[in-house]
C-alpha cells in the first residue's frame, strides 16, 4: 500500500527518469506531507510501494460533499414527500424502500474496498493495470447506481388508483 494520503493533486515518480537516489525526487510530495525527500523514497522502499504516488484530489473531496450534503437535505426529504403524498399507504412504498436498502447494501461493500484507498489505474511496463481491488469497487459502485436509478425510476412511474 501507498504510505501517503495527501489532499491535493500529486502525481509524482512515474517515467523512466526515475531516480530514487536523486535528492530533490519526490519533492511536492515531501512538501505537502511535512517530510524530508529522502524519508519519502525510505518510507516507499520500506512498505514496497510502487515508485509513484497517486494522491486524492481535494476537489474531488469537495464535490462528494456537495452530492452528499444534496441527498440529504434536498433529495431525500423531497422523495419522502412525494412517496407520502403520491403512495400514503405503508405497503406500497415498501418494495421501493427495499430496492433502496439493497442499493445501499451494495454501496456498502463497496466502500469496504474503497476505504483500502487503491491506487486504481496506473500505466504499468506500456499499459494499463487496474488494481483487482479498484475494479471490484469500481464494479460495485456502478451497481449500486443502477439499482438507485431502476428503483427511483420504477417508484416515479409507479401510480396506484386513488379512491
Amino acid at each position: 500500500a501507498t504510505p501517503f494520503f495527501v489532499d491535493s493533486t500529486v502525481i509524482e515518480g512515474s517515467g523512466p527518469n526515475l531516480d530514487l537516489d536523486d535528492d530533490e525526487a519526490y519533492r511536492r510530495t515531501a512538501d505537502l506531507v511535512g517530510i524530508s525527500c529522502q524519508d519519502v523514497v525510505r518510507l516507499i522502499q520500506d512498505h514496497g510501494a510502487s515508485p509513484e504516488i497517486l494522491c486524492n484530489d481535494r476537489y474531488n473531496n469537495l464535490t462528494r460533499l456537495i452530492d452528499r450534503y444534496t441527498c440529504v437535505f434536498c433529495v431525500l426529504p423531497a422523495l419522502t414527500y412525494y412517496c407520502i403524498r403520491q403512495r400514503p399507504a405503508f405497503l406500497t412504498n415498501l418494495p421501493f424502500a427495499g430496492g433502496v436498502l439493497v442499493a445501499w447494501a451494495t454501496c456498502l461493500v463497496d466502500q469496504r474496498y474503497r476505504y483500502a484507498d487503491p491506487c486504481g489505474i496506473r500505466y504499468l511496463d506500456g499499459r494499463w493495470v487496474t488494481e483487482k481491488s479498484y475494479l471490484i469497487h469500481q464494479r460495485l459502485h456502478e451497481i449500486w447506481h443502477y439499482l438507485l436509478v431502476l428503483t427511483f425510476t420504477c417508484s416515479a412511474l409507479y401510480r396506484p388508483g386513488r379512491e
